[in-house]
């Protein structure tokens, strides 16, 4: 993807997937920008990052359509996956990698680039869910983190984002 503009929700997922993977050590850097799960119980504990649903709120004011300035909420779903042995500490090994990401995240809320620019203006953890999966014979546990990041663009230019 390096000869491809990254969208404002790709630069997201990257910024947020950098910073967990340099600060979840419990998951040994294994983050992913996906939403393909790794089947592989060799593969867990894991932790992947996706975009899902984007709000859009156009400002009014003076400026021309095409020209407004536009306030964009993206879902990003964070998922913790670790496997589901037979034993009682799944649910603690869950909340352990999931207060790390939680830590992670809060450390920096604009998750800011090296060059100091703001990928977010804002960042909010809205919901966590537990769930038990089984597929290809393997059973993990997955806890999602749902958080709301804002940043602002211009209508006609999805693509580039106004500073904080």
């Amino acid at each position: 993807m390096s000869d491809v503009t990254l969208t404002p929700k790709s630069k997201l997922r990257k910024a947020i997937a950098a910073r967990l993977k340099a600060s979840v050590t419990e998951v040994g850097g294994r983050v992913y920008e996906s939403h393909f799960v790794p089947t592989d119980p060799r593969d867990w504990p894991c932790i992947i990052v996706h975009t899902d649903s984007v709000t859009v709120e156009v400002g009014g004011g003076s400026a021309r359509p095409g020209n407004r300035p536009q306030r964009r909420e993206v879902a990003v779903v964070i998922t913790v996956i670790d496997d589901a042995e037979p034993d009682t500490t799944l649910d603690d090994r869950l909340d352990l990698i999931s207060l790390r990401v939680e830590e992670a995240l809060m450390s920096d809320p604009y998750l800011e680039d090296p060059s100091g620019r703001s990928v977010v203006e804002d960042m909010r953890l809205t919901e966590t869910q537990t769930d038990i999966v089984h597929q290809h014979g393997a059973i993990r546990g997955e806890q999602a983190l749902v958080w709301l990041c804002t940043y602002r663009t211009i209508e006609g230019r999805p693509s580039q984002t106004m500073a904080r």
